[in-house]
């Protein structure tokens, strides 16, 4: 109760002083010239700026403007945004995200976690910010805000040769704002189901060299959905009505109306020496969940709780680029006994690039990189056979990298190779990117992308120790690792007040691993992590069109279609080739943006066709679960003049009790109220 009223104490008091501020003759964050869209640049596509028509790849780019006038929660409503990306809200607030698809791969056995995306490499500023238990992005850990973003760039397909591991199915790089003057920012906005989002942000230029700028955010909601999923009953069931293995349901699920809480604090400190920048940032976030992640046998809804800090410091020059990323975390599921572990991560990294002639350039970058997790929580506590990873485990690794960029009139070839080299497994493992472009006008681009990226190691595959008694599960520290190789072709065309982005991929990927029968001995099954034979191959196309009627209405569009196939998924049978529903075949969706004066009017709808767990949990569930057509659908009305905004935002209009997600929560229509408020001065 405290907490709402101080919120709606603050929302008050922004409302009342917002009158008091000055206006000013510079660009506001605020002013969104809807034709200005059109000529973007984006970095994270060849690590340079340069206009979104010359990048290779296929890119996208959101930028805060787009995200604001969207009325988007978090990054991952915003990501609808974006083609190519399925998102579907498993609980208020809460996402399953994949490029491209490549979902629901693995065979059962491999189920600890579900719906988690081990395929994608999230970055924050260039920062990855992976979690390596069994592959994940945690994204309600992430210390950065909507507010705080200056844009989101999306690469779709392999980018390990550039990024790094996990770069599997794409990049997702979200790249936070530069301030460069003094700025005081605050925005709240509050909603039904208990929504709150709060935050702030300070700026200080201390001088012409020195900039300090600091930023706070808290979110919290509930969820929508009074009862859980029970998977073998496929009902949803009450709480007290579920049975579970080991702890008790008010262990497992401490607050059951909560979707999830999440606070975090930021402080970045940029110095300027002639060309070169160098920037340290440093924060810390605390979060509590529910979500579907870890299979508990009985509803796939987990608690997850985590707290951590970081340091990064960068240095960026005109040819050179340098990093060193630290950070400590703590990770924890409720009533999952031996969920419960330290981490470390440390990581150092440079690039340099040499340009020996004007048409040519070659970048040279090394990395070093060390991950340790310690489950010695979950021995103190549970003991040790409840541990999963018997202590401290590390995985290191290590990297050479070289990329040429060769530009021959107005061809442009780009190549680059990457040599991983891990501890487990005790192997070398090469990605490649190879790019050809030509620009056949100024404002038209085909392109041709051949590229391949490997997964990490993950601790859970590597380390995994459980022994049940009648069943013992083992690791294995010589498991090939999970690989995506992409072939594709892509057009990029600017007519002024239409731009469209057509491309056509295809993928492989290969080695997925799951815990298999090893051998039997006096009434004991061992079972080890290995390679399964399955290939999951994906031929597909999307479309993006974007069109600026007006000056003050943008209209926009994006379809992606897929046809994914399982081959070799079961072990005794090599021949077949299954078209899996996993993959929804088609997706995408598109906006409308109106302004007239100081109003503005945005309308979002995404949707997703229908699909089924194809091949999953047959043994556990009476019919294989399925998920019906889902359309979502947005709006917001926000009011805007000089430097402050007042807006209304309803999401899912739709929801209508429907859940877009096996065993999620069924969803419905939210609303809220909110106001930002920005003030510029020196």
């Amino acid at each position: 109760m405290r907490v709402k009223l101080l919120m709606l104490g603050l929302f008050c008091c922004i409302l009342l002083t917002a009158q008091e501020l000055d206006s000013i003759n510079k660009e506001l964050l605020f002013t969104y010239d809807l034709a200005s869209l059109i000529k973007k640049e984006v970095y994270s596509a060849s690590k340079k700026q340069e206009k979104i028509i010359d990048a290779p790849l296929s890119i996208s780019s959101i930028t805060y403007a787009e995200i604001k006038a969207s009325g988007a929660r978090n990054i991952l409503e915003a990501l609808r945004l974006v083609p190519g990306i399925i998102i579907r809200e498993t609980a208020n607030g809460s996402y399953d995200f994949h490029i491209r698809g490549a979902d629901n791969t693995r065979n059962f056995g491999e189920q600890f976690t579900i719906s988690e995306n081990s395929l994608t490499l999230v970055m924050i500023n260039n920062r990855p910010v992976y979690d390596y238990f069994d592959g994940a992005t945690f994204w309600e850990t992430l210390p950065v805000s909507i507010e705080e973003i200056d844009k989101i760039e999306v690469i779709r397909g392999p980018s390990s040769a550039l990024y790094g591991p996990n770069a599997v199915s794409g990049v997702i790089n979200i790249l936070t704002k530069k301030y460069k003057e003094n700025l005081l920012s605050t925005h709240a906005e509050v909603g039904n189901f208990e929504f709150y989002r709060i935050g702030a942000a300070f700026s200080k230029k201390i001088n012409e060299k020195l900039t300090i700028v600091a930023n706070t955010n808290f979110n919290q909601q509930r969820r929508t959905e009074t009862k859980y999923y029970g998977r073998t009953k496929q009902l949803y069931l009450p709480l007290d009505s579920i049975r579970f293995l080991g702890l008790s349901a008010d262990k497992r699920y401490s607050e059951p109306d909560l979707s999830q809480r999440s606070h975090f604090a930021n402080v970045v400190c940029s110095y300027s020496i002639h060309k070169a920048t160098l920037s340290l940032d440093a924060g810390w976030q605390e979060s509590k969940v529910q979500k579907i992640y870890v299979d508990n046998q009985t509803t796939m809804f987990s608690t997850n709780k985590s707290a951590s800090k970081y340091i990064d410091l960068q240095a960026n020059g005109s040819n050179s680029h340098f990093q060193v990323y630290l950070k400590n975390g703590l990770q924890e599921i409720d009533g999952m006994r031996g969920w419960l572990y330290d981490t470390w991560n440390y990581e150092i990294m440079g690039e340099h690039t040499i340009k020996p002639l004007k048409a040519y350039q070659i970048t040279i970058g090394a990395s070093a990189r060390s991950i340790i997790y310690n489950d010695q929580a979950s021995i103190d506590r549970y003991g040790l056979n409840r541990a999963l990873l018997k202590g401290e485990r590390e995985i290191n690794n290590g990297s050479m990298s070289v990329k040429n960029e060769l530009v021959i009139d107005r061809f442009r070839i780009i190549s680059a190779i990457r040599l991983d080299k891990y501890n487990y497994p005790n192997d070398l493992y090469l990605s490649h990117h190879h790019f050809i472009s030509y620009k056949v006008a100024d404002n038209l681009l085909l392109r041709v992308v051949h590229s391949k990226a490997n997964r990490s190691p993950a601790f859970l595959n590597t380390y995994y120790s459980q022994n049940f008694g009648t069943a013992v599960f083992s690791g294995n520290r010589n498991l090939p690792l999970t690989s995506n190789t992409l072939t594709e072709f892509g057009a990029r065309a600017d007519f002024g007040k239409i731009n469209c982005d057509l491309e056509t991929f295809y993928n492989i990927y290969q080695n997925f691993s799951s815990p298999l029968l090893e051998s039997q001995s006096n009434g004991v099954f061992y079972y080890k992590f290995q390679n399964l034979p399955t290939q999951y191959t994906q031929l597909g196309t999307s479309l993006m069109l974007n069109y600026q009627a007006t000056r003050s209405i943008k209209l926009s569009g994006h379809f992606t279609y897929s046809d994914a196939k399982f081959k070799n998924y079961y072990l005794n049978d090599t021949t077949t080739e299954n078209k899996t529903a996993s993959t929804p075949p088609y997706y995408g969706g598109g906006t409308a943006q109106f302004k007239l004066n100081n109003w503005r009017f945005h309308i979002g709808y995404y949707y997703i066709s229908a699909f089924e767990l194809t091949n999953l949990l047959k043994p556990y569930t009476r019919e294989i679960p399925k998920v019906d057509f889902r359309q979502i659908l947005n709006t917001k009305l926000s009011y805007e003049h000089n430097n402050l905004e007042v807006y209304i935002n309803v999401r899912n209009i739709l929801g209508n009790n429907t859940s877009q997600l096996f065993f999620a929560d069924r969803l419905e229509p939210t609303y809220s109220l909110g106001v930002r408020v920005m003030n510029i001065g020196q």
